[in-house]
């Protein structure tokens, strides 16, 4: 991608999409992985604070100020950017040889080399899904797509790339 292609396609997906994609997958992560990275990161700071304590030259201040000071560092970290990126809109662009998925501080390319097949499904009246099957990570891509928008213009994208379409009988 060049630093400044021109982009054949852009959107925002619909938030009412969003959300439930979001809700899917907090439903895939473990209670306790955020407070996991709490306990790492308070972990290492102890252990670079005791480390401190051995060298000679070395003063550090006494625990209480780590704990005053690392804790909220860490929770902040933990939890804050990916709240973040959860109340950040998704754009979707359409570039020569690339779709970008942009989210928050993610972004996500998909070469149309790498896309198996495609697929737009009528989810509701309010938004459609365009499904990507990728051939590197064996999954789908699922991307919203506002209803009235128009579908010929993506089909020709994906059709001038060669990119083959499938039906959706089961899923």
């Amino acid at each position: 991608m060049y630093l400044f292609e021109k982009k054949s396609l852009e959107w925002r997906e619909p938030k009412a999409f969003v959300r439930i994609r979001d809700a899917h997958e907090q439903s895939l992560s473990r209670w306790w992985q955020k407070p996991l990275y709490v306990a790492v990161g308070m972990g290492i700071l102890i252990g670079l604070w005791g480390f401190a304590h051995l060298l000679p030259d070395r003063r550090p201040q006494p625990f209480y100020v780590l704990l005053l000071g690392g804790l909220p560092v860490c929770l902040f970290l933990a939890y804050v950017p990916s709240w973040v990126n959860r109340h950040s809109p998704s754009t979707i662009g359409f570039f020569k040889t690339e779709l970008v998925l942009v989210r928050g501080d993610f972004m996500r390319r998909v070469k149309y080399a790498d896309i198996e097949s495609f697929d737009i499904e009528e989810a509701n009246e309010r938004f459609a899904v365009l499904v990507l099957k990728s051939r590197k990570r064996e999954r789908e891509i699922l991307i919203g797509m506002h209803a009235e928008m128009p579908r010929d213009r993506v089909l020709q994208i994906f059709f001038d790339h060669q990119v083959p379409q499938r039906l959706m009988v089961e899923r």
